[in-house]
């Protein structure tokens, strides 16, 4: 259930946990699974798993804000 996991991943972002603050950033930018996705959101809990230091999401991040996808 990935709305349930979403959750999970949000919970557990707020608490500091940078990868799951990725994953949630993840399922927010695809929107699979729980409908429209959240372009600004997603893209908001990458950036903080980059800015924590997260070598995947900074990698994201820089892709996404070359192609001008932000």
């Amino acid at each position: 259930d990935i709305e349930q996991a979403l959750y999970c991943y949000l919970e557990a972002a707020q608490e500091g946990h940078v990868g799951a603050t990725f994953n949630a950033g993840l399922i927010l930018l695809s929107g699979e699974g729980i409908g429209e996705p959240q372009p600004e959101a997603g893209l908001s809990y990458i950036g903080r798993a980059a800015m924590a230091g997260l070598p995947l999401a900074k990698h994201m991040l820089a892709t996404f804000l070359l192609k001008g996808e932000h």
